[in-house]
């Protein structure tokens, strides 16, 4: 059986989409700063940005999570601030695809955004206040999902950026 080799050039040319997992200071953030035009979207508190920084490199971010601040156009609510992130971007793709404020969008702070994320749905747990259940953690699930196929319309590369473990102080 003789091997069907393929050009690279003949490769389908479309966005790429990428999972950053690793442990602190292992290099996600620089990695992905090499992405053609990154804009990065970061949970409030998370400092990943400033590696870049450190290095003297600037890049647009967007904020979401945390208190409502109208400097950071933060609402109170990361699910609404995610949600209006990614529709303002597709409503852009839509009035004119070329448009869009970069060509990778970067989630940086995944892990610290799924904490966020847990906790907003714990709290509108009306039984059990803060406390999470079979269908909250559905929610959980269904709000990642969401995310991930909104991003897939989206005509940027993505990349999503996560640790492998959490450690929480006992």
């Amino acid at each position: 059986m003789a091997l069907n080799l393929k050009s690279t050039k003949d490769r389908p040319k479309g966005r790429e989409r990428f999972f950053f997992i690793g442990d602190m200071s292992s290099g996600k953030t620089l990695s992905a700063a090499t992405f053609d035009d990154p804009v990065w979207i970061q949970p409030v508190g998370e400092d990943s940005v400033d590696t870049l920084t450190k290095r003297g490199m600037d890049v647009p971010v967007i904020y979401v999570g945390g208190p409502a601040n109208p400097s950071l156009g933060t609402s109170g609510s990361v699910i609404k601030d995610v949600y209006k992130v990614l529709d303002e971007l597709l409503a852009q793709q839509k009035v004119d695809p070329e448009g869009l404020p970069g060509q990778t969008l970067v989630w940086d702070g995944c892990s610290h955004l799924g904490d966020m994320l847990v906790s907003e749905i714990a709290a509108g747990n009306i039984k059990d206040p803060g406390e999470m259940n079979q269908r909250l953690w559905g929610d959980v699930r269904d709000v990642w999902s969401r995310i991930q196929q909104i991003c897939w319309q989206i005509d940027m590369h993505i990349v999503f950026i996560a640790h492998p473990h959490i450690e929480t102080a006992q």
